[in-house]
């Protein structure tokens, strides 16, 4: 049989070294494959956390990327959801559906799956020309939605599973989100996109303070000491805020927006922490301000969602241009990695095919 070759971003293991190589291209192997040609692929928070040690991922050489769009070029004998030529997102996450977590509808909780198997963490992902992908984990995008754009239907599917354990939130809550990298702006965008206008926003780094501003979406956005400034702790029962979103992973910016949550107020903690992070909090607040301390982990069936979602939130929010989105080469890889690393960039994206 003719093999034939591709070029992929490839995490060495052992070692840790990111490189550009020279592999066969993937084939179908099962009748429920599904060859994807890829468009475009996100590179994401925890890809330099894999580079770095500091977040588990495959301990054998593996293509990362698990933010991915492209067009179906080939399908395996079974596959009914998808056909040659379609233009797709995929979903990296799925579960055993055996477990007890997966027959409870918690997938993202599942023994061997979930993100304890995702593509481009564990298997073979979107940083390449092909990638194949099980049938189930493929969606088809609008015809509206640019191939681009496909690519933050993982990160918004992630963000959508946080913002679904707020629960039903009041009008006119007084939202926060911590952190404006890309899951902050996604949290603010669709936040606003549901209609909420009293967002604000915490954030360090002055460009990413001015990519808020920049949204034109009317959210106040506050350094850290502002924000303190504006609600001091003693105030905040009353002043404070009903839902924190934090995507910094900063115990210190945890804490800080523990403290600034009003009675019967909710915080998810999104950002990815240090394993061996802790934050110093009252446990007497959760019995007399009925305060609600959430976690997100990965996304959870809401992958299909977000892909209506990124359709219905069009241009005038997830337009790379205002996200502060930017574009590479696959082989200019190291250049994307560090400018994410060096927070110049909201995002970087490789455009590999069109």
């Amino acid at each position: 049989m003719d093999v034939t070759y591709m070029k992929a971003v490839r995490l060495i293991q052992p070692g840790g070294l990111l490189k550009l190589e020279t592999i066969p291209k993937p084939t179908v192997q099962s009748p429920y494959d599904v060859i994807v040609k890829v468009s475009n692929c996100g590179v994401c928070g925890s890809d330099l956390h894999f580079v770095a040690g500091n977040q588990e991922s495959s301990a054998v050489t593996v293509t990362l990327g698990h933010e991915f769009s492209g067009i179906v070029h080939e399908t395996g004998s079974d596959v009914i959801n998808v056909k040659v030529g379609d233009r797709v997102g995929v979903n990296p996450n799925g579960g055993c559906k055996r477990c007890d977590f997966c027959l409870r509808g918690r997938e993202n909780m599942c023994d061997t799956g979930g993100c304890r198997s995702s593509v481009g963490v564990f298997r073979d992902g979107g940083f390449a020309e092909y990638s194949r992908i099980p049938c189930d984990y493929v969606f088809c995008l609008a015809d509206e939605t640019p191939l681009e754009v496909g690519v933050l239907c993982e990160p918004l599917s992630c963000i959508m599973r946080g913002a679904d354990h707020f629960g039903a939130i009041q009008d006119d809550a007084r939202i926060l989100v911590q952190g404006c990298g890309i899951t902050g702006l996604l949290f603010i965008t669709l936040f606003h996109h549901r209609g909420f206008r009293n967002i604000s926003a915490c954030e360090v780094s002055a460009t990413r303070r001015k990519v808020v501003e920049d949204l034109d979406l009317g959210i106040k956005v506050y350094t850290p000491d502002e924000l303190l400034a504006e609600y001091p702790e003693k105030e905040s029962a009353i002043r404070g805020f009903d839902i924190v979103a934090d995507c910094t992973g900063a115990p210190r910016a945890i804490e800080a927006g523990y403290k600034i949550l009003r009675r019967a107020g909710k915080m998810c903690i999104f950002g990815v922490c240090p394993p061996d992070a802790t934050i110093n909090i009252k446990p007497v607040d959760f019995m007399t301000k009925e305060l609600s301390l959430l976690g997100c982990n990965i996304n959870n069936y809401t992958y299909p969602k977000a892909v209506a979602c990124a359709h219905n939130m069009g241009d005038k929010y997830l337009s790379f241009e205002k996200l502060g989105v930017k574009r590479f080469k696959l082989e200019d890889f190291q250049d994307a990695f560090d400018e994410l690393k060096a927070g110049t960039i909201a995002k970087a994206v490789f455009s590999i095919s069109q």
